[in-house]
């Protein structure tokens, strides 16, 4: 009985992949502050079966499914349906639906959740699940994910296109090679890009060597610390010495003793600033040994506490503030944006190098509309647009920085990708992506003596 019991288990455990494990304080804060989500999207992002979601809200005193009707209402509050009236009604899914921008979304937020899962979630049948992640790219080397076998239209819709293309390919490339040629017999080598990203199997300090720059910092929301998987954990630290980044801005500590942990690991972080809110979702910033790190006065009024520090490494100095915008409500989100603009003056008073880093919560232009009435600008990744900071593909994270620190010491960015067996525990360890700006240090950039703190 017991065999056939775990047999069971396992065989669940294919398709939710956290079923009947115990439900921790953090799953449950989670699920709280997620719980305007439908029971099938919270089932795909916790991998446990409706039930279990639907089990646990209750027990947490929110009745499942009417939570997220009110929230799609724009009812926050008032009465509630009963929980029969909440339960969805089983629809088949609809025929020849077009894929909108928000479904494709979706899709990106959940593509490493089983097929059969996503097909529920978004209302489509599996076949019709699998060839859209097929042409967002979404599969590894063509094959279809988790093991599935690719339908047969599949193959033939992709020979159809390749027919269809055939001609117009082979001619272009026929041209392209004739236009190469003559291109490249009268011009030089190309000078080496300075954004260009690092390869997975070599640490990022090997290729800030061969840049303009001797300073590299990075910004990474971490989504709690340490993972629930001891090799989760040990992959982290494994990522911390590979960025080989001398100054790390990180979002979302839970706690001072998490922080402690953190900087006991094999990383060459020897400092840092930090404050403990007891909100669960601290920023910090961390600095290798050889780095000047001076905390200055943590600025009031954000959800999230932001930590403002001087840092100093050679002729580079500048005043270095992380932040995490609220998410939610909106108009929390828009007063911390309001904080910045006064933040930046007093900051431009002690340095006028400056730089805001973090998670803003915000999309490109949005971030890129911040920065102007800032009087900053943003410093993107060179291959954001492409990847974006998150592995649904939004781009939340973003470097500001001050006029001088653009025309002088900034010398490009990037977003680190991860990849084959690394991309999947990277996703279990947060959902966003590290981003990485280098900087030139040179004596003739710096904007202080050298003896001079930040306090003077």
């Amino acid at each position: 009985m017991d065999k056939d019991k775990k047999y069971n288990v396992e065989k669940i455990r294919r398709a939710h992949a956290r079923a009947y494990a115990p439900w921790t304080a953090e799953d449950d804060e989670k699920l709280r502050r997620l719980a305007h989500r439908s029971v099938s999207e919270l089932a795909a992002m916790f991998g446990r079966k409706r039930g279990a979601i639907r089990s646990r809200l209750r027990k947490l005193g929110i009745r499942p499914d009417a939570t997220a009707q009110a929230f799609a209402n724009g009812k926050q509050s008032g009465p509630q349906p009963s929980a029969e009236s909440a339960q969805p009604e089983k629809t088949p899914p609809p025929a020849k639906r077009r894929w909108t921008p928000e479904d494709d979304e979706k899709l990106r937020h959940f593509a490493n959740v089983s097929v059969p899962a996503l097909a529920e979630i978004l209302h489509r049948s599996p076949d019709g699940v699998e060839m859209r992640l097929y042409d967002l790219g979404l599969y590894t080397r063509g094959e279809a994910p988790l093991g599935l076998s690719r339908p047969s239209h599949f193959k033939a819709r992709r020979r159809r296109w390749i027919i269809s293309v055939g001609g117009f390919f082979a001619a272009g490339l026929l041209i392209g090679l004739v236009v190469g040629y003559v291109v490249g017999r009268s011009q030089s080598p190309p000078a080496k890009s300075l954004n260009r990203q690092p390869s997975a199997n070599r640490p990022v300090a090997a290729a800030v060597a061969q840049q303009d720059a001797c300073l590299s910092v990075a910004t990474w929301n971490i989504r709690g610390y340490p993972e629930r998987l001891e090799a989760d954990t040990a992959w982290f630290h494994e990522q911390l010495q590979k960025l080989g980044t001398e100054v790390l801005c990180i979002q979302e500590v839970a706690n001072g003793q998490r922080l402690a942990d953190m900087l006991a690991s094999p990383a060459s972080f020897t400092h840092h600033v930090f404050g403990d809110s007891g909100s669960g979702q601290d920023n910090a910033i961390l600095a290798a040994r050889d780095v000047v790190l001076e905390e200055l006065e943590s600025p009031d009024g954000f959800q999230h506490p932001a930590q403002a520090a001087f840092v100093g490494y050679h002729g580079f100095d500048a005043v270095v503030m992380t932040v995490h915008l609220t998410w939610e409500p909106e108009v929390r989100r828009l007063d911390e944006m309001r904080l910045l603009e006064p933040l930046v003056r007093d900051m431009l008073k002690i340095d006028p190098d400056v730089m805001i880093v973090g998670d803003f919560n915000l999309r490109a232009e949005e971030a890129r509309s911040l920065a102007e009435r800032l009087g900053m600008s943003v410093l993107l990744g060179s291959n954001q647009a492409a990847v974006g900071t998150l592995y649904s593909g939004n781009s939340y994270d973003y470097f500001l920085i001050s006029p001088d620190l653009a025309a002088e010491e900034a010398q490009g960015a990037t977003v680190v990708v991860f990849d084959g067996a690394d991309l999947e525990i990277a996703r279990r360890v947060s959902d966003h992506m590290p981003v990485l700006a280098f900087f030139a240090c040179d004596e003739r950039f710096r904007d202080r003596p050298a003896d001079e703190n930040a306090s003077q």
